[in-house]
C-alpha cells in the first residue's frame, strides 16, 4: 500500500445509491483520463443494495492501493439524501479544491487541468454548471460545482434541510455567491457529458418515491389549490400552491405558512383522519374519488392517474425546496447545518470504522 498523501490539488466527490452500472463505466474512465494529475478519487456507496462494494473491490482495489481512489460505505441510510451524502463525502476530501461528481457523469480530458487554470486565474471564484439554460441545457450535469473545500466547510456543505430533488444545487450556489465567491460557468460540453436516464432512475431510491401513497388536491381558484399527500408510514403533508413567482423552471410556489404535517389516524375508503400537533381534520369520502373536509365545502380529489404521480414526485420536493432556499436569501442565511452537517458512521477501503461528527 503506498503511503497516503496529506494533500491533493482536487479532489473528485462521487456518491451512489443502486447507481452501481453508471459508476462502472464513468469512474474507470474518469480515472484514467486524470492519472497524471494530483488528483484524488472519493466514492461513497450510500448503502446500496446492488453490487458497487463488490464490483469495487474487484475492479478498482489497484487504484485504492495507489491511493488514487478511496472506497467509503455506510450502512446507515434507508433512502437517498443528496445534501447528506454529499456533504459526507466531501468532508473526507484532502485536495484543496472539491468537486461534486454525480455518477453518471463524465469528467472528460484535461478537466483536472481546466480546474487548476480557473482557480490560478480567478480569485474568490467556483466553477458551477449553467442552471439557467443560456450557454446549454443539460440536466444530468447540473449538480458538478468545484469550489474551495475551506470554502465548502465555511458554509457547512449544502443545506440538508432541503430533502428529496432539487434544487440543493441552485441553494449552494448562491449562498456562495451571497460571501463574495463570483461564479465561473463551465461552458465546454466536452466536460460535461453524463449517461442519460429516466427521472424514475433519477428519484427512485428517495424517501417520497418510497413512502407516497395518495395524493388529493382541492382546487380553491384557478390560482390557488390545496395538496394533501398520504404516506405508507402514516403520515400527511397538507400544504397550499399557488402560480411560481420566482425565476425557475419549478412549477408552484407554496404558500407561506400553508404548511402541514402530522399523523395519520385511520385512512379508509370512507374517511380519514388527520392529526397535526393544532388540530384534528376529517375527510368525508362523498364520492368514488371525492373527500369533504371536515362537513365544509371543501372538496379533495384523490388524483389517481400514473403518470401525475411520477410527476410530483419531483414536484413537489421542488416546490418545498425552493420556499427553503428562498428563506435562505431573504435571511441571508449563508451558513446552514448549524447541528451538524454529513454526519454518520463510516467504513473506509473495506476495513476501517469510524464515525463523521460536525
Amino acid at each position: 500500500m503506498v503511503p497516503e498523501k496529506k494533500s491533493y490539488d482536487i479532489s473528485y466527490c462521487t456518491v451512489s445509491m443502486n447507481r452501481a452500472e453508471h459508476v462502472k463505466k464513468t469512474l474507470t474512465k474518469n480515472i484514467e483520463n486524470n492519472l497524471s494529475s494530483n488528483v484524488e478519487f472519493l466514492l461513497l456507496d450510500y448503502n446500496s443494495e446492488d453490487d458497487l462494494e463488490i464490483w469495487t473491490m474487484n475492479n478498482m482495489k489497484h487504484h485504492i492501493k495507489s491511493g488514487k481512489l478511496k472506497f467509503f460505505k455506510t450502512n446507515e441510510p434507508t433512502h437517498f439524501d443528496r445534501s447528506h451524502s454529499r456533504n459526507m463525502i466531501i468532508k473526507q476530501a484532502k485536495g484543496k479544491y472539491v468537486c461534486n461528481v454525480d455518477a453518471d457523469n463524465y469528467l472528460g480530458k484535461g478537466f483536472s487541468e481546466y480546474v487548476i487554470k480557473i482557480f490560478s486565474e480567478n480569485n474568490n471564484c467556483y466553477l458551477g454548471t449553467d442552471l439557467d439554460g443560456v450557454h446549454y441545457n443539460l440536466m444530468d450535469t447540473y449538480g458538478r460545482v468545484c469550489c474551495e473545500k475551506s470554502v465548502f466547510m465555511t458554509l457547512r456543505g449544502y443545506d440538508e434541510s432541503l430533502k428529496g430533488y432539487g434544487p440543493e444545487d441552485k441553494d449552494f450556489f448562491s449562498r456562495l455567491e451571497n460571501i463574495g465567491i463570483s461564479k465561473v460557468t463551465i461552458k465546454n460540453t466536452k466536460f460535461l457529458r453524463a449517461i442519460a436516464h429516466s427521472n424514475t432512475e433519477r428519484i427512485c431510491n428517495e424517501f417520497l418515491s418510497k413512502q407516497l401513497k395518495d395524493i388529493y388536491i382541492c382546487h380553491i381558484n384557478p390560482e390557488r389549490s390545496i395538496v394533501l399527500i398520504t404516506l405508507f408510514n402514516k403520515t400527511y403533508n397538507l400544504f397550499e400552491i399557488e402560480p411560481n413567482k420566482y425565476k425557475s423552471v419549478i412549477v408552484a410556489n407554496l404558500v407561506e405558512n400553508s404548511f402541514q404535517e402530522g399523523k395519520i389516524l385511520i385512512d379508509k375508503d370512507e374517511s380519514i383522519i388527520l392529526q397535526s400537533e393544532k388540530n384534528q381534520q376529517v375527510l368525508s369520502r362523498s364520492s368514488s374519488l371525492e373527500y369533504r373536509l371536515n362537513g365544509t365545502t371543501i372538496i379533495f380529489k384523490k388524483n389517481t392517474d400514473v403518470k401525475f404521480k411520477q410527476k410530483a414526485l419531483i414536484d413537489i420536493p421542488l416546490i418545498m425546496n425552493q420556499a427553503k432556499m428562498q428563506k435562505n436569501i431573504l435571511k441571508n442565511r449563508n451558513i446552514v447545518n448549524e447541528l451538524g452537517f454529513g454526519e454518520g458512521s463510516l467504513i473506509k477501503n473495506f476495513g476501517e470504522k469510524f464515525n463523521v461528527y460536525q
